[in-house]
């Protein structure tokens, strides 16, 4: 039968569509939000075209040809396929095959030399179906096995099941049945795998079809029970008003006239909506047969001309003319381009011929005169390496005798250094010294440091002349060791009023390097930097792995002064100064000197960019692969990562509840007790706040407010203490975006300021500051009103976790944010509650916050971790219905998301005290229950 074939075709679209209104309306929301024409507004109407093809065609085919045209203008291939691919559909579903098959193999040629292989299969799979419905089997095979071969190659089991579901219909149309049902269930086999329950309502009806045909009522009648539910729910009106005329036939055979005639009617309801000429031409025969049988010859009359007409408008002689000539088409300008390429070829093989030759000839000219010349030469290139070997001799008796007064002068300055700085530092530790004298001492000592730093320079520089300084390559994490060199630079940056932008873009791997040469390299290169570029100048510090080569690439870029193109070449000579920047009176000319040396000895690679007046690029590369390093400069030692902590993330989430303890416990690792963010752009202030709580609390520090708010977001810490006036964003408004932002709206904020007026301290209060603290104030006061707030919040949070197992609902109306936060964050556990895989990361990725600000803030309204937040959920709802009878024990403990039976019973005990069984006795007596 003709429409068990269309069922097979059609129904193997490569389209889901949803239909869900809710979708369609948050897409065109988006679209209004960004009118832009680029990627993301053509995806948007991809999007909207997968949402509409079944439930609105005409508004599809709108869609589709405005992410083609789109998509054409930006040259973003991905999209040009797409859309063409919903053209394509359009006009299939319109029985308009010409223009289908145009779309197809354009949508072909787009994805052909591209990488995008599963467009390509789906190209493939599109063309397959529009010859199989035009009865074209041959071409229809090839297209389906080229799709196959993509698809099986790829691992994409969705996309195998559908094509396996179209040639399961092309071997139909071929009367090859037994072929045919063996590749309807390998489509249906990979659906049940994918629990594809869509997929599924397709492959039985398909197979309900078949049976069908073959007479065998009682097999199909049996699929067709198991496939009009999962269509139905769905809500494919295509699959739908197949399913619906196909079942329609069956009770038709079966004569039960009636119900044959309901769905018959729903059939044709359906495909007059989508506008499925095909789908009509194939049910009106059978309301034909149907009449017949009635005895109602009329009505059969008029189903028997409405059958006709619609055979003779899909099944026309330009139809397939057109069908016809766009295929020729295609394959004429496929052997065009051939012909091209061949031409193209032969060209080019003869005139690599021609280069050949000549260049034999070149290359044999070239080899007589190097001969010639190298035999009038040699004579006079020994004399000459005579004279350069005596010369070579004298230079490195002159290197060595300028490193022995390196050295030795060195030397004679460190003693003296040292008897200078250490009565320094013992005067400094002196509690009498007056502050004058405090002054000038620190003054004294950093300038003795000074002195110490260059004289350490000259003696790498003498060690690095007499090659003496040697490689200790150890490995180690060279993120963390870069970071720690590079935040060392933050406050000379706030110093200078200099913005320090650093772009490390290295990952967690170990490395190997030379921790003492790299620091040097990289301090260097940084104080070259800030020591010539002025106030409100930018700094940059990049670094980052080269893909091509493996090694370390770092880059110090400053908008300084820039150096002179005629001094470029002499900045890397030891004492070198430019005459640009020689009137500053900074600076030896050591620095960069020693960078070049140390880079030579790691074997690396250091170069200088700059143009005057806009700034210096100095970029070095270095080896940090242990195979590029010399056995005998590699340490058995490893770096200690500069002492910082790694977490351990390779323990797997398999089963959330199992691994509450482990979960919790990664994020309480290494928490000293509360933390609080201090807000001033007074630094002294800060620091000296800092000092006064960081015995008791982790401190962050912040100078602006919206430095302060980033900060809060990240951390998500217990407590913040602000000042008021502040440059950026004010006290004030900070807390006012403290407390609406869901993630931050629970932290107590307390606010300083030297406003002591009442309406100041109003001003305040209104925007839900917790507390308010005048200057000056005492620390004592300070400490006592933080643990104050921090008890309170203790307490409230106390409050809320009483509210999770609460069998009362909230009234909305009285609900703060934080109870709002904890009600929505309930409903989506109770959503997914029977899914023994919800975990922390999808709760996470449903509220819309990170994992570590959910627990921070979860833990903070209600003191549970989210881990333990689950399973409360779980528990109390277990608990309910236990009370209420509705299922078995076991049952309960699966509905609530615990496979493990025994394990439900044990955290059901830990919580409520007794087993489940015993708890369900209390149902008979209410005074007892918990």
């Amino acid at each position: 039968m003709k429409k068990c074939i269309w069922l097979f075709v059609c129904l193997s679209i490569a389209i889901i569509s949803f239909g869900q209104q809710k979708d369609l309306d948050s897409l065109n929301l988006l679209l209004e939000n960004h009118p832009q024409e680029d990627t993301i507004h053509a995806a948007l109407l991809i999007n909207m075209c997968r949402l509409e093809y079944t439930s609105d065609p005409e508004r599809n085919k709108v869609h589709a040809q405005q992410a083609l045209d789109i998509s054409k203008k930006i040259r973003y291939t991905k999209g040009i396929g797409q859309a063409q691919k919903y053209m394509a559909e359009y006009y299939f579903g319109t029985s308009d095959y010409a223009e289908a098959t145009k779309y197809g193999i354009a949508m072909l040629r787009t994805f052909e030399t591209t990488n995008h292989h599963r467009e390509l299969g789906m190209a493939n799979l599109t063309l397959g179906m529009i010859y199989e419905r035009t009865r074209d089997s041959t071409q229809a095979k090839e297209y389906l096995f080229k799709a196959l071969d993509i698809f099986q190659a790829r691992g994409l089991k969705a996309d195998l099941a559908m094509t396996y579901n179209t040639l399961g219909g092309l071997y139909i149309n071929q009367h090859k049945t037994k072929a045919a049902i063996d590749y309807l269930f390998k489509s249906l086999d990979i659906r049940k795998e994918l629990k594809d329950e869509k997929g599924m309502g397709q492959s039985y009806g398909n197979l309900a079809s078949v049976y069908m045909n073959l007479g065998d009522l009682a097999n199909s009648s049996f699929y067709f029970q198991k496939a009009l539910p999962l269509i139905e729910k769905s809500g494919n009106k295509y699959r739908l008003a197949m399913n619906y005329a196909n079942f329609g036939e069956l009770l038709v055979d079966q004569k039960q006239y009636e119900k044959a005639e309901s769905y018959l009617l729903k059939a044709v309801d359906l495909e007059k909506s989508l506008g499925e000429k095909d789908l009509l031409a194939e049910t009106y025969p059978v309301l034909v047969v149907l009449e017949k049988r009635r005895g109602r010859y009329e009505k059969a009359v008029s189903y028997l001309e409405l059958t006709a007409d619609y055979k003779d408008s899909i099944y026309s002689e330009d139809n397939s003319r057109q069908l016809s000539e766009v295929h020729t088409r295609f394959e004429t300008e496929k052997k065009d381009q051939r012909i091209v390429a061949l031409q193209q070829q032969a060209e080019l093989r003869s005139l690599q011929e021609t280069y050949f030759v000549a260049g034999l000839i070149s290359l044999i000219i070239v080899f007589a005169v190097i001969y010639y010349l190298q035999r009038s030469n040699s004579r006079k290139m020994k004399a000459f390496l005579e004279i350069q070997q005596t010369l070579n001799q004298k230079l490195q008796e002159n290197d060595d005798m300028k490193s022995r007064f390196f050295s030795n002068i060195s030397h004679e300055f460190r003693t003296p250094l040292s008897l200078i700085i250490a009565p320094i530092d013992e005067k400094l530790s002196t509690p009498t010294l007056s502050s004058q004298d405090k002054v000038t001492f620190q003054l004294v000592k950093r300038n003795a440091n000074r002195v110490l730093a260059l004289v350490n320079q000259l003696l790498d520089l003498s060690k690095l002349d007499a090659g003496k300084m040697e490689l200790r390559v150890n490995k180690g994490n060279l993120r963390k060791f870069l970071d720690v060199v590079a935040a060392s630079f933050d406050s000379l940056a706030e110093n200078k009023t200099i913005r320090f932008i650093k772009s490390i873009r290295l990952d967690g791997s170990e490395r190997w390097y030379d921790a003492d040469k790299l620091e040097k390299i990289v301090n260097n290169l940084l104080f070259n930097a800030f020591k010539f570029t002025s106030q409100n100048g930018t700094v940059t510090l990049s670094a980052l792995i080269s893909p091509s080569s493996g090694d370390l690439n770092i880059e110090v870029i400053d908008t300084g002064k820039g150096i002179p193109e005629e001094d470029q070449k002499y900045v890397f000579s030891p004492f070198y100064q430019s005459r640009h920047v020689a009137d500053d009176g900074t600076g030896t000319g050591l620095g960069l000197s020693l960078v070049k040396e140390l880079v030579k000895l790691y074997g690396g690679i250091v170069e200088l960019v700059s143009v005057v007046g806009k700034g210096t690029t100095i970029s070095v590369s270095l080896p940090v692969r242990e195979e590029k390093f010399a056995a005998a400069v590699l340490m058995e030692d490893r770096l200690s990562d500069l002492g910082i902590d790694v977490p351990d993330n390779s323990a797997t989430n398999l089963d959330t509840s199992k691994e509450e303890s482990e979960n919790d416990d990664r994020y309480l690792k290494g928490s000293r007790g509360n933390s609080v963010l201090i807000v001033d752009d007074n630094e002294d202030l800060r620091n000296y706040i800092s000092s006064i709580l960081k015995a008791r609390f982790t401190t962050h520090i912040a100078s602006d407010g919206e430095a302060g708010f980033a900060l809060a977001t990240e951390y998500i810490p217990d407590i913040i203490i602000s000042d008021v006036m502040m440059p950026k964003l004010n006290g004030i408004d900070l807390t006012e975006r403290i407390k609406r932002d869901e993630r931050t709206s629970h932290i107590p904020v307390v606010l300083l300021t030297a406003k002591a007026d009442l309406q100041s301290r109003l001003e305040g209060l209104k925007t839900g500051a917790d507390d308010y603290l005048t200057k000056p104030f005492s620390p004592e006061e300070l400490q006592v009103r933080i643990e104050n707030l921090i008890e309170q919040r203790k307490k409230l949070a106390a409050k809320y976790r009483e509210s999770i197992t609460s069998e009362i609902p909230l009234v909305p109306k009285l609900l703060s944010m934080d109870e709002k936060f904890l009600q929505r964050a309930m409903n989506i556990v109770e959503n997914h509650i029977s899914d023994e895989n919800f975990g922390v990361e999808q709760m996470a990725a449903d509220i819309n916050l990170s994992r570590t600000q959910l627990f921070r803030k979860l833990k903070a309204i209600s003191g549970l971790s989210p881990n333990e937040f689950i399973g409360d959920v779980r528990l109390q709802k277990a608990a309910v219905l236990i009370l209420l009878k509705v299922d078995t024990i076991a049952q309960i403990s699966y509905s609530v998301g615990y496979k493990e039976q025994s394990y439900f019973s044990k955290r059901f005990r830990k919580k409520f005290g007794v087993s489940p069984s015993e708890y369900g006795l209390k149902a008979k007596e209410p005074a007892q229950l918990s």
